[in-house]
């Protein structure tokens, strides 16, 4: 999936189209290839808005993606 380049006000770009598309109340779940702060494959679900923007803009939050990457090696991969 190409990546929405950045520019200012993305967030809000993409939360209009999602509901002209009226989508807001679908759970589409996809398999994320994120980029940043280092790549790695995620599934994440497109009806949470914080995952859509990861989705689109190609990575998610440092803090998020190193707690998760943290939960990980404790559980192994079983998931959380």
């Amino acid at each position: 999936m190409q990546h929405v380049p950045i520019f200012r006000g993305k967030g809000w770009f993409l939360r209009h189209i999602w509901t002209l598309l009226r989508l807001e109340h679908e759970h589409i779940p996809v398999l994320a290839h994120l980029r940043r702060p280092f790549r790695f494959r995620a599934m994440l679900d497109l009806h949470s808005a914080l995952q859509r923007h990861a989705v689109f803009c190609g990575s998610w939050e440092h803090d998020t993606v190193e707690f998760l990457g943290r939960l990980y090696k404790t559980l192994g991969n079983t998931g959380y």
